[in-house]
């Protein structure tokens, strides 16, 4: 028997695990910080919107149960994983809402909940692109208006930002923080409201700005009042 050789063999194989062994200690760590990240996203997507908000955004059993009412049972239909979670992450992770933002605008329009994550990923393109606003400035808006999500960027919200520009709003930008509403509908009815009272254009667009106008409501105009006549009612 070649001594030698056993010894050789005995030293490749020694060798052979010694280099198994390395390359498991250097992988572990990896494939443990990978476990970690699997079992983190899993665990958020089985559960239910009432946890999910609860657990992300701070929101509480009573406040959940009051709106979740209010709206039909609105809540409890929306798909946790594929709906709910990415609004959320988007909300909080990207946009920065506190969680007393992020409750006032379940409160406000929880419908947001419900909408595509790239509907709403653009409407906060057009409001820090479009409109030039600063993270601070989305976030006031998105909380005291939530409803602007609702609305295409191409077919409602350019279009308004351009009709605004066209009555002679200085600063769009900080109209809009001001009063997040003019970015909703109803402004052409405010303004033909106004020219029926006579106010002049120049000063239309001061007024609309500076005067907390409703501007959702709905005015009932007469045959009379588009005439010159009697004054429309609301």
């Amino acid at each position: 028997m070649d001594l030698r050789a056993s010894t050789s063999g005995r030293s490749h194989a020694h060798c052979g695990h010694s280099q198994q062994r390395m390359l498991l200690t250097r992988t572990t760590p990896r494939v443990r910080a990978q476990s970690r990240k699997l079992c983190v996203v899993p665990k958020a997507f089985t559960s239910s919107c009432r946890e999910l908000l609860r657990e992300y955004g701070s929101i509480g059993d009573d406040t959940y149960s009051r709106v979740n009412a209010l709206h039909g049972g609105l809540l409890d239909d929306i798909p946790a994983d594929t709906k709910l979670m990415p609004v959320l992450h988007h909300l909080t992770n990207n946009i920065g809402l506190s969680s007393q933002q992020l409750q006032t605008v379940l409160v406000k329009h929880p419908k947001v909940f419900t909408y595509a994550l790239d509907d709403v990923q653009d409407v906060t393109a057009f409001l820090t692109n479009d409109l030039g606003l600063s993270q601070p400035d989305v976030q006031a808006v998105v909380s005291r208006y939530p409803a602007v999500f609702s609305y295409s960027v191409k077919g409602h919200l350019r279009p308004q930002l351009a009709y605004l520009t066209s009555l002679g709003v200085q600063d769009v930008a900080a109209a809009v923080v001001a009063r997040p509403m003019l970015l909703g509908e109803g402004i052409e009815t405010v303004i033909r409201f106004l020219k029926v009272c006579g106010v002049p254009r120049r000063q239309m667009a001061s007024l609309i700005v500076t005067y907390p106008i409703d501007y959702c409501c709905r005015f009932i105009f007469s045959a009379q009042a588009t005439r010159g006549g009697s004054q429309p009612t609301a």
